[in-house]
């Protein structure tokens, strides 16, 4: 919807934001777009629109140079995020399986000990019984 176009306005330029985010809602909200033409900025061009009300003295090939670095450069940190996520998520599930196996090896140790610890208690009863009979 407009507002994940004003979200793009807001991080496709550095300088100058609130008066990008005005202008942009301005752009939109004034009537002066034709549905076709908001969809056709907003599909595969990109806000090229607004890019055009934003940077006047700029012609097409140098307004298109831009957005398609500001693509690439939004590419490179979103495959970069994907990256650092998918490798969280791996040493999360490492450091759960590794968890996982030292609670199973610690309950061992446990029911070895509580069975040892039972066995004597018998043990020692038993004897006790024998003893006393």
């Amino acid at each position: 919807g407009s507002g994940g176009d004003s979200d793009g306005v807001v991080v496709s330029e550095d300088a100058g934001r609130e008066d990008m985010f005005l202008d942009a809602a301005d752009d939109l909200g004034d009537g002066r777009d034709s549905p076709a033409t908001f969809t056709e900025a907003h599909g595969s061009m990109d806000g090229e629109y607004d890019h055009r009300t934003r940077f006047p003295g700029l012609d097409n090939e140098m307004q298109n140079d831009y957005m398609v670095d500001e693509l690439e450069r939004l590419r490179g940190m979103l495959d970069k995020t994907i990256n650092d996520k998918e490798s969280l998520a791996r040493e999360c599930k490492d450091e759960m399986e590794m968890a996982a196996k030292g609670i199973a090896n610690l309950r061992g140790q446990m029911r070895d000990l509580i069975s040892r610890q039972l066995a004597q208690q018998n043990d020692s009863q038993s004897a006790h019984h024998f003893h006393g009979d």
